[in-house]
This record gives structure tokens, sequence and C-alpha cells, in this order.
């Protein structure tokens, strides 16, 4: 069972980083900046793909998920989307934007 501790490390790392902000890399790259960035809309894209075939897409009474497994879920689309504002800051950065994300 490799979610859970998936789940768990993306959180955490996300929210140490949140909360210490540690210094941005000095590294200003346009090339790699706009390759950040799109690898941070697929990952976005793959995460509501997600969203959609296992919540929407499907009739209500074929959801044979349990309760835990619909969490489970719901928690790991919101890792991945964290995982995703913090490859799109790290592009914007790297891009040599200098607003606050």
């Amino acid at each position: 069972m490799w979610l859970l501790p998936a789940i768990a490390l993306i959180q955490i790392a996300y929210w140490i980083r949140y909360y210490l902000k540690p210094r941005e890399p000095q590294v200003v790259n346009v090339f790699f900046g706009h390759v950040l960035q799109f690898l941070a809309r697929l990952i976005f894209i793959l995460a509501t793909s997600l969203f959609y075939f296992l919540f929407i897409a499907r009739r209500p009474e074929d959801l044979n998920m349990p309760e835990v497994g619909i969490l489970g879920t719901l928690a790991l689309l919101f890792s991945l989307f964290c995982y995703t504002l913090e490859v799109e800051r790290l592009g914007k950065h790297m891009i040599g934007s200098n607003k606050k994300v």
C-alpha cells in the first residue's frame, strides 16, 4: 500500500516548504521555467481527468468504492494539486517573474 505514504510525503514536503519559505534557487532559465510550467499543467490535467473518470463519468450506482477509498482518492488529488502549485511556482521563478506566487 504505497498510496498513503506517498500522500503523506507530498503533504509533509509541501507544508514544510510553505511555512519555512527557503531561498529560491538563483538560476534563471526561461526555457526550463517554461518546461516546468508545462509539466505542472500536465500534472493538473492528469489529476482532473482522474477525478472525472472516478466520480463524474460513472453512474452513482457503478461507484463501488468504499468511503475510505473515496477519501484516499480525494487526498491524492489534493496532493497532486499541491505538487502542481509547487512545480508552477518554481517554473515562474526560473522564468524570472518577480510576482509573489
